[in-house]
């Protein structure tokens, strides 16, 4: 996709973040909790939308296969029961801040505020909520969701929320242009290839 995508959104949303993907291209046990809790949560919100969200493939990966974290969530989804069209897709994430950026630019900026979910592990709810309530900014109703626990959570200690404070220094939440402005000069470099994400900031500065 190379631009923002329209699409009418239910009167809440889960946003589904993906976490790797295994050698020989199947979803890491993260990736699928974090599906298969969004697909519970799903099914008891029937009017739901659910934005599957992220990359997840390292380079060799890419170059094998081209299913990602949000292709392997949709197919969870899918799998529980959850209609196809009530779930959308962002494939290109490469970390929790892209997460939120490239979401809110395909399908949130410009939309009426209302609940977000935001499904993700316990050791990474912190970084995420922070995260997305700086993206979004206020009258959106941030909630976190979260899976069950992965035997290797207990070593996944949250580190980034320094980092994250750091990141969003000086920026007023919900001021998207310096956001996004951010991401592009201090975030991966990948995001610099995004033209679709630099019209988009030129067209909300």
């Amino acid at each position: 996709m190379t631009k923002k995508t329209k699409r009418r959104l239910g009167p809440e949303i889960a946003i589904v973040l993906g976490s790797g993907i295994l050698d020989g291209g199947k979803p890491g046990p993260r990736t699928a909790l974090r599906a298969n809790a969004a697909a519970k949560l799903a099914m008891a919100h029937p009017k739901m939308t659910i934005i599957a969200c992220g990359d997840g493939r390292n380079d060799r990966q890419r170059a094998a296969c081209d299913r990602t974290e949000a292709w392997h969530i949709a197919r969870i989804l899918r799998q529980n029961g959850v209609s196809n069209r009530r779930i959308l897709l962002e494939p290109e994430s490469r970390d929790t801040r892209g997460n939120a950026v490239l979401a809110y630019a395909r399908y949130l900026k410009g939309q009426k505020p209302r609940r977000v979910y935001i499904v993700t592990s316990g050791f990474h709810e912190r970084r995420a909520m922070l995260t997305f309530s700086f993206v979004l900014g206020p009258g959106w109703e941030l909630e976190s969701y979260l899976c069950a626990v992965d035997p290797g959570d207990s070593a996944r200690l949250e580190t980034s929320l320094d980092e994250t404070e750091q990141f969003f220094a000086g920026i007023a939440a919900g001021d998207f242009p310096a956001v996004v402005a951010r991401l592009l000069e201090v975030g991966k470099p990948f995001y610099r290839s995004l033209d679709w994400l630099k019209e988009a900031l030129k067209m909300a500065a």
